[in-house]
């Protein structure tokens, strides 16, 4: 009974601990669990709405540093799509149709690569994130809104304010959830002036720093 006692109140500290943590100490501390990160593998799943238009893709999910990318389409009209990006052009096959019998190479910032928004591969790594949350600190109020469980990880949920929107992406509120034990994002969710989520992420089946081939990013068939 005793050492059961010690193991509650010691859950309790280590809880109240996070629980005190402004967003800025958390995001300093994904940014530094980023820098020992080498490659991610994951699902990703990514909304975007521009006007009357939305859209949300499920992708098989790889990163590798410094830039490499690879995204499998899971769902939808382009399911089977696969993406390559090492740094310069964005590398494409459809899944399906008689253009799947072919590649394409398009610059990154091509809308045909992009999602509603204009975000790109190359914008889709954590490091990314990071960095440009990091440049907002300043135009962001932040407050920690609690503790959740999202796919079956603890996650402390921040909200972001935005005092000037036409600075933050036309992003006037944000909520993201990190993973308070191993420091990495987990969701966010991005609303516009009027309320409307105009964005988000949610990153399942995470798999830190495996042994990632080359052809993962360079050939489109693989044996994964």
């Amino acid at each position: 009974m005793y050492k059961i006692i010690l193991c509650v109140l010691g859950y309790i500290v280590l809880t109240q601990f996070s629980f005190g943590q402004s967003y800025e100490e958390s995001l300093r501390q994904i940014q530094a669990k980023f820098h020992t990160i080498d490659n991610v593998s994951c699902t990703f799943v990514s909304f975007a709405r521009l006007d009357d238009r939305s859209e949300e893709i499920i992708y098989k999910y790889y990163f590798r540093k410094p830039a490499s990318v690879r995204m499998e389409i899971q769902n939808g009209k382009y399911e089977g799509t696969i993406l390559l990006y090492t740094g310069g052009d964005v590398r494409l096959k459809l899944g399906h149709g008689i253009l799947s019998w072919f590649s394409f190479s398009f610059d990154r910032s091509n809308k045909i690569v992009c999602d509603l928004r204009g975000n790109g591969i190359h914008q889709s790594d954590w490091g990314w994130f990071i960095e440009q949350h990091l440049q907002m600190i300043s135009l962001t109020v932040s407050s920690l809104k609690g503790m959740d469980i999202i796919n079956g990880r603890q996650t402390l949920h921040y909200e972001l304010l935005s005092e000037h929107p036409e600075q933050t992406k036309s992003i006037s509120k944000e909520d993201i959830w990190i993973d308070n034990r191993e420091y990495i994002l987990i969701q966010y969710k991005q609303y516009d002036q009027n309320g409307i989520m105009i964005q988000s992420g949610v990153y399942k089946d995470i798999i830190l720093n495996t042994n990632m081939s080359d052809t993962l990013f360079s050939e489109f068939f693989i044996k994964h």
